[in-house]
């Protein structure tokens, strides 16, 4: 599997201009023994979040603004996922860094206190059907471990109104509430948004049309 970012607008490499800086993996599968990858990954924190947000952790949700950007992709990176046990399955993965002896842990934080990301959030989400149309609204909050007023709240809400099986308009709004000493801000799923000030307020609208 190779993936590779392109901005429409301008053409140029996305993901901090790698050619293949989406994901970039070589492995086998066999439903019996599992999945084993080499490569560039998605963490599997990521794709545990991606799984359990109601709209996929894309624009609106929560735990997107709230997580640790860092652990999105992971280079070097080896990544196991079991075959299904009744319904049971599991992921590990282990990235391993560019210097001998260095590694990288996705759920780790040795950060000093002053600097730590470390912290707890959680997220409600709901898609409510209204005939063929769908409400969509999420709720989260999220509380910096090691700093004081570093956390904050969002909420979002989307209208989808469908004018057939493949065209639908939508519209929505999300606001993001800071503590004193938190920038969190609105990003898309790869974690591009405007930088913000420390305890602003931050809010979007947007609309469009999918096909």
């Amino acid at each position: 599997t190779l993936e590779m970012g392109l901005n429409n607008d301008t053409g140029a490499l996305g993901q901090g201009g790698l050619g293949f800086g989406r994901q970039a993996f070589v492995g086998f599968s066999n439903p019996r023994f599992g999945r084993l990858t080499m490569g560039r990954h998605y963490s599997v924190l990521h794709t545990t979040l991606s799984a359990y947000t109601e709209g996929g952790l894309i624009w609106g949700h929560a735990l997107n603004y709230f997580r640790d950007g860092t652990v999105l992709r992971l280079d070097n990176s080896l990544r196991y996922e079991s075959p299904d046990f009744a319904g049971l399955s599991f992921k590990l993965m282990k990235a391993f860094g560019e210097q001998p002896g260095s590694s990288d842990y996705t759920l780790r934080d040795d950060l000093p206190h002053t600097t730590s990301l470390a912290r707890n959030a959680y997220e409600i989400s709901a898609a409510v059907p209204l005939g063929t149309n769908v409400l969509w609204l999420a709720y989260g909050e999220a509380e910096g471990k090691a700093r004081a007023e570093t956390g904050g709240r969002s909420l979002s809400l989307r209208h989808d109104y469908v004018l057939s099986k493949r065209t639908r308009l939508y519209t929505g709004y999300s606001v993001i509430l800071n503590d004193r000493n938190a920038g969190f801000t609105v990003n898309s799923a790869s974690n591009a948004g405007p930088a913000v000030a420390a305890g602003k307020r931050v809010a979007q609208a947007i609309a469009g049309v999918s096909h």
